[in-house]
């Protein structure tokens, strides 16, 4: 293992820093609603929006 790439000090600190509620968000934003079409080729949407659910879980409902 110490042949490989290290993480330097700042690396591990940032690591171990604290979730926000803005990198929850930013992260949900990143991700796309489509989607491959399900057994029945149909698509699968949810009917509360990925949005609407991390609203929730974030207690801002």
């Amino acid at each position: 293992m110490n042949k490989g790439p290290v993480l330097n000090h700042q690396h591990r600190i940032d690591l171990c820093a604290p979730i926000s509620d803005q990198d929850i968000w930013e992260g949900l934003q990143a991700i796309d609603d489509d989607k491959s079409p399900g057994n029945d080729g149909q698509e699968d949407k949810p009917s509360i929006s990925k949005e609407e659910i991390a609203l929730i879980d974030l207690g801002h409902d």
